[in-house]
């Protein structure tokens, strides 16, 4: 294919100046960040502009390529910041490093914890928008991107499994001789059902609640809370004693007395965890006595690890599961918990110190989506159905310049399971350990594991790995004239010489600005010859039946 290729770079600023380029390497690819990077060398300017090639202060370069050929003019060009310049005087040449905007949010971290992000987790937009506009004022994500909650995480789970005992009395008792019945309507906000402990006489009210099997983490820091409805003026208390196996105490919490108000009124204390407890009695109870007749009303315990969490007060309404982690449905007697999302609490905290991309990153993932920025400064997110516009076409004796065709097990991009190991540690600083598995065959074939420190995401980035990386143990490889019209993640047909055609993506493209070639990656499948995949346009555009085609 005949053509004709020129390259100009300019150095972006008031005004922009001219630099020349000598050559170098674009590339692109689906599975970095940045998405976009690029090497050019350009003559040595004089010494004012080379002073401004100083990427210690941000500057930015844009590559212009224009390609002419028989059928007409290709145009591209590309915005990218400056990471890395060095002067090669023997040769007369400066060699410039650049790279898309991902590289910019590799830069910034928090220099105290954020625990903004909190208010963005019903839209992971919303949450990625915040996070770019803290690295890159005033940028926001492209229209159209997919969008998905987080609101798991705004309240931590509930270790307790029958907290407001919606179904039955299971785990509950009262003591100083009163009576204990459950009411079906009348309690708290969100937690409609609650228990009541009414005194046969003159006398102190306590009303416990029992949890076997009690999941807490030696160390970590718990807040045990709970809904009161006693005469307003009425000292109340709540504290805990918990139990190891062996049924010894090994805690015995304070109790925290306070007067009530008039109706519900919510109660907490916190504690660290004690080694080997096995099982916790909560208690709600009056401080003194009172004249018989009367009722301590207790509903909607809640046992949660402390977060940091802002809109996280301490209620759980186990009654939504759009807002909860846990939902509680009848199994006869009592209630069952459910998870509907599992996530670290802390995992929306935005450390001291961690930089946006890798803040980001794990939660998007789990999500199966991934945040790329193109050379023209536009941020998306993309999941697993994304395809760049147009196509690219490579035939054997039209532009196709070399090629290679590989099939292998022995690459780390092809598996078909995959284990995630999560290692953080969580605010309170104990270390935290969490394990995340997907296979797309039983038993599997090939497994990968991949080590990531940071707080556990929820389950999701094991699938979203092993997806991607099907059809990787086939990739086809091949150098042909550059085409400015390429893009990572672009469909691909490619007809090489004795070979069946091949469909598929590209991965990776490399414009080689000294050869004027391009140099493609893609995954793909063999197309028999005459397939329907192989005919010009869409099913609804062709004639006839498509047993005809």
């Amino acid at each position: 294919m005949i053509s004709s290729h020129t390259y100009a770079a300019t150095l972006l600023g008031a005004p922009d100046r001219a630099l020349g380029c000598k050559g170098g390497r674009i590339t692109l690819n689906d599975s970095a960040a940045p998405h976009v990077t690029a090497t050019v060398d350009v003559p040595i300017p004089d010494a004012a502009v080379l002073g401004l090639l100083d990427p210690r202060i941000r500057r930015r370069v844009r590559i212009d390529a224009t390609a002419v050929f028989a059928f007409g003019t290709q145009a591209r060009s590309f915005d990218l910041g400056l990471r890395d310049r060095r002067v090669r005087h023997a040769d007369a040449v400066v060699t410039l490093v650049l790279a898309s905007d991902e590289a910019i949010l590799e830069d910034y971290a928090p220099l105290a914890d954020d625990s903004t992000p909190y208010q963005h987790q019903n839209s992971i937009r919303a949450l990625t928008n915040y996070v770019l506009g803290k690295a890159l004022p005033g940028v926001t994500l492209a229209t159209g991107a997919p969008d998905a909650p987080i609101r798991a995480l705004i309240s931590s789970a509930n270790l307790l499994s029958n907290p407001r005992a919606r179904f039955a009395l299971t785990g509950w008792s009262a003591g100083g001789g009163a009576s204990l019945s459950r009411l079906a309507t009348g309690g708290p906000a969100g937690a409609p059902t609650y228990v009541a402990a009414q005194s046969s006489s003159a006398g102190q009210l306590l009303v416990a609640y029992a949890e076997d099997n009690v999941k807490l983490d030696e160390g970590k820091r718990y807040r045990l809370s709970v809904a009161q409805n006693v005469d307003a003026g009425t000292t109340t208390a709540i504290d805990a004693v918990m139990f190891n196996a062996s049924g010894q105490i090994v805690a015995d919490l304070p109790e925290v007395p306070q007067v009530a108000p008039a109706g519900w009124f919510r109660r907490s204390i916190e504690f660290v965890a004690p080694a080997g407890v096995k099982q916790l009695w909560a208690r709600s109870f009056t401080v003194g006595s009172v004249a018989a007749g009367r009722s301590l009303n207790t509903s909607a315990w809640r046992l949660s690890e402390v977060t940091d969490d802002p809109t996280d007060t301490g209620f759980f309404d186990d009654t939504t599961p759009t807002t909860t982690e846990y939902f509680y449905a009848a199994n006869g007697t009592t209630s069952t918990r459910t998870a509907l999302i599992d996530r670290a609490a802390d995992l929306l905290t935005w450390r001291a110190g961690v930089n946006a991309l890798a803040f980001l990153a794990p939660i998007l993932q789990a999500l199966g989506l991934r945040l790329v920025c193109d050379e023209a400064r536009v941020f998306t997110l993309r999941d697993a159905t994304y395809t760049a516009p147009g196509s690219l076409t490579i035939r054997h004796g039209v532009n196709l310049i070399d090629a290679d065709d590989a099939l292998t097990r022995d690459d780390s991009e092809f598996f078909d399971a995959a284990v995630v190991r999560y290692r953080w540690r969580d605010s309170t600083g104990t270390q935290r350990e969490r394990v995340d598995s997907f296979a797309l065959v039983t038993p599997p074939t090939q497994v990968r594991t991949i080590e990531k420190d940071t707080p556990y995401p929820g389950p999701g980035f094991a699938e979203y790995a092993v997806r991607r990386a099907q059809g990787r143990g086939r990739l086809v490889t091949v150098q042909a004239v550059a085409d400015w019209n390429a893009r990572a993640e672009q469909p691909t047909e490619y007809t090489l010489l004795g070979a069946p055609v091949q469909l598929g993506k590209t991965s990776r493209i490399d414009f080689d600005l000294s050869t004027d070639e391009m140099t493609v990656t893609s995954r793909t499948t063999d197309t028999v010859i005459g397939a329907i995949d192989l005919l010009p346009g869409t099913i609804d555009q062709l004639v006839g039946i498509i047993d005809a085609l």
